[in-house]
């Protein structure tokens, strides 16, 4: 269960560590980038590996991060669905070990609608950011999309290899 006055607390507390300077475009997009490292730095230990709060204040970081610099918000909601629905399978035909993104030593927190529901709302926040950000641009939706088709083939090559990793 996410508890959202924790997840906002963990994001609040990262960003206002985080030691960019975000008084430019530039700027406030690295200091987004720092939250989220920190975020999945702290996902990266015991504690906060099965951390469901700590998930959902990954995901929303990474989401924003994301979405703030292409504009993109067309291929972020469906890539975390995808992600959510391989996970799910890997999990229950124990390939949970071929998907893990982060911390090989922990596996990932099982998919939820609450880490979606946070994911989903740093996309908004992220749409935004990217408009005040870049006043009058086009999103990036097609190298957004490309990106995230590089990270699946990452995530998922191993998954489908017949030389799976154990």
């Amino acid at each position: 269960m996410v508890h959202n006055d924790v997840v906002w607390g963990i994001i609040r507390d990262n960003w206002n560590f985080a030691a960019t300077s975000s008084g430019t475009a530039a700027g406030y997009l690295m200091r987004l980038n720092e939250t989220w490292l920190r975020i999945l730095n702290q996902r990266q230990t015991a504690a906060g590996a099965p951390n469901e709060d700590f998930a959902a204040a990954e995901h929303y970081a990474y989401a924003r991060l994301f979405t703030a610099a292409t504009g993109d918000s067309t291929c972020i909601g469906p890539s975390i669905r995808v992600y959510d629905a391989i996970k799910t399978i890997a999990m229950k035909t124990g390939f949970e070990r071929s998907i893990r993104t982060n911390n090989v030593y922990y596996p990932p927190v099982p998919a939820s609608a609450d880490i979606r529901a946070w994911s989903d709302a740093g996309a908004r926040d992220g749409r935004r950011d990217f408009h005040q950000l870049f006043p009058g641009q086009t999103p990036r939706t097609l190298k957004a999309c490309e990106s995230l088709a590089e990270t699946a083939k990452g995530i998922l090559g191993p998954l489908l290899s017949y030389h799976r990793p154990h």
